[in-house]
């Protein structure tokens, strides 16, 4: 989603932007009141409210809802040496199974749960160390997405060059 966006209604996305196109349709004496900061806030929650959402997710004040998680866990490295690889696949569906994603349509996704990973190729790493920090809801897959990423992330005893960020960079010239 992007940076700007206030709202997704009906699966589209809405900035504050459309909102002003928005009040340009409608009549002078209501667009007024709606070109108010507090009162397009009122609208937005309304209009949340009334497709059955709970537009309180709206302020700030109540940011830690989406964010709370009941267990945050470090995943230690298991052996000192040198990140050599990361599979992303097997990180992308470990944060999935943790409920990050879906693997079915019908999957619910918990917006607080996730994964951050705390290295990357080339990294020097110690027995212990934390090579990614889980944040947990439901236990129930937590086993299976460690050992994915525990798959995911190779510990070598040599350091390996890490792939270039940037392999070439296209100008008009080099067409």
């Amino acid at each position: 989603m992007k940076e700007n966006v206030v709202a997704v209604v009906a699966g589209k996305e809405l900035t504050w932007e459309d909102f002003d196109e928005f009040l340009q349709n409608i009549p002078q004496e209501q667009r007024a009141y709606l070109s108010n900061p507090t009162a397009k806030e009122y609208y937005l929650q309304q209009m949340i409210a009334l497709q059955g959402g709970d537009a309180s997710y709206l302020c700030v004040e109540h940011m830690e809802r989406l964010t709370s998680v009941r267990k945050v866990i470090d995943l230690p490295a298991l052996q000192d040496g040198y990140v050599t690889s990361m599979m992303a696949e097997k990180i992308g569906t470990a944060a999935q199974i943790l409920g990050a994603g879906r693997a079915v349509k019908s999957d619910v996704i918990d917006p607080a749960v996730g994964l951050v990973m705390k290295v990357r190729v080339g990294d020097q790493v110690r027995a212990g160390d934390p090579i990614c920090t889980l944040y947990v809801n439901d236990d129930t897959h937590l086993e299976e997405a460690k050992k994915l990423l525990y798959e995911a992330v190779t510990i070598s005893d040599t350091k390996q060059k890490g792939n270039p960020m940037i392999h070439e960079v296209i100008t008009a010239e080099n067409l």
